[in-house]
């Protein structure tokens, strides 16, 4: 089933298989921090990243203790992405 929701839905397709394990960069706020709630939500796996926003990303990691997992990274540092 290749479902697709119009614009403005905020349902993500049902996955078919088992969990993933996903990346998300930014995650504890806007876009990233939403994706990083629906994921964890649909039974996968999300290791996302902060900058500024440690509360944010400790409330994530509170709300979905065996999903969510976080590191702090500066995408402008080459040396903070490697440690990635």
């Amino acid at each position: 089933d290749d479902a697709s929701y119009p614009i403005g839905d905020r349902r993500l397709p049902a996955l078919q298989h088992n969990a993933l394990n996903i990346v998300i960069t930014g995650g504890s706020s806007g876009i990233g921090r939403a994706l990083v709630q629906r994921f964890c939500e649909a039974g996968h796996n999300v290791l996302f990243t902060y900058y500024n926003n440690k509360a944010g990303a400790y409330e994530l990691v509170t709300a979905y203790p065996d999903r969510a997992q976080t590191v702090h990274c500066d995408q402008g540092d080459v040396n903070s992405i490697s440690n990635l």
